[in-house]
């Protein structure tokens, strides 16, 4: 088939007229053309949402990396934690016994 031989016969009338209706048929029907195109972004948007929770792309590599760094970082010093505890036990009493002792009750709320 010859490039030079194609003859097209466009009614460009009808065309222009079909694209003159485009805008009339969304005017129309707008609210339907927001609430099919909100539903379209929702539904990707659940379904990339599925795909990250349910089937993330992880290289074996990157996995054990991250293993590893969980690993180092969980460590539980008990002796530190033991040190803190103690301290706060000691403010706790140190709080106690050092409260003000309120001699007058100006609004008498004791009896």
């Amino acid at each position: 088939m010859d490039v030079k031989n194609i003859n097209l016969n466009i009614d460009l009338g009808s065309l222009e007229k079909s694209f003159k209706k485009i805008p009339l048929f969304l005017d129309k029907r707008r609210r339907w053309v927001i609430i099919f195109i909100a539903l379209m972004f929702s539904g990707h948007a659940c379904y990339e949402y599925y795909n990250y929770i349910y089937h993330p792309v992880w290289s074996e590599k990157k996995r054990q990396e991250y293993i590893g760094t969980k690993e180092k970082d969980a460590t539980f010093n008990e002796n530190d934690f033991n040190a803190v505890t103690k301290e706060i036990e000691k403010r706790k009493i140190e709080f106690v016994e050092n409260q003000i002792k309120v001699e007058k009750d100006i609004f008498k709320l004791s009896q």
